[in-house]
């Protein structure tokens, strides 16, 4: 029988369906985060314009230079933390968790989150009262649609 998204009579459901909620969750969260890390040291090196967009970013946030090793320590970290988040997300939804879905839906609320970022500035200096950093979005375009027509 060939390896298709059809269930057979057998399946409750199309068989990848049934893996991710049966079999995922037997594996460590820890062992999914050892699989993520070099899967987005693969994404660092093959997007090269979102890797310069995060270490311009990172480089106007520090105010370093781009070139600097500590900007290109963030950058990296900033991958290896998406990709983690990513595999802890796919780990998370087999369990049907709603925590994560509750924890994003408080991020991508858009009502912002102009109080908190006050409260920041004011206890710390650390402005973060900008658009770049504002909840409420994903960054892009597709995403944000994504969120909105699904969630």
């Amino acid at each position: 029988m060939a390896l298709t998204t059809r269930h057979s009579r057998w399946l409750p459901a199309p068989w990848p369906y049934v893996f991710n909620k049966s079999g995922i969750p037997l594996v460590p969260l820890d062992l999914v985060y050892a699989f993520a890390v070099p899967i987005a040291e693969m994404f660092y090196y093959a997007l090269a314009d979102k890797r310069e967009a995060v270490r311009r970013n990172y480089a106007r946030i520090t105010g370093r230079d781009e070139h600097d090793p500590v900007v290109e320590r963030m950058t990296r970290q900033c991958f290896r933390h998406f990709g983690r988040y990513v595999a802890e997300f796919i780990h998370v939804q087999s369990w049907d968790h709603d925590a994560f879905f509750a924890y994003v839906d408080r991020w991508m609320d858009p009502t912002g989150d102009a109080a908190y970022t006050q409260t920041i500035f004011d206890m710390t200096g650390w402005d973060y009262r900008g658009a770049w950093a504002a909840q409420g979005q994903a960054w892009d375009a597709l995403v944000e649609e994504m969120w909105a027509a699904h969630r």
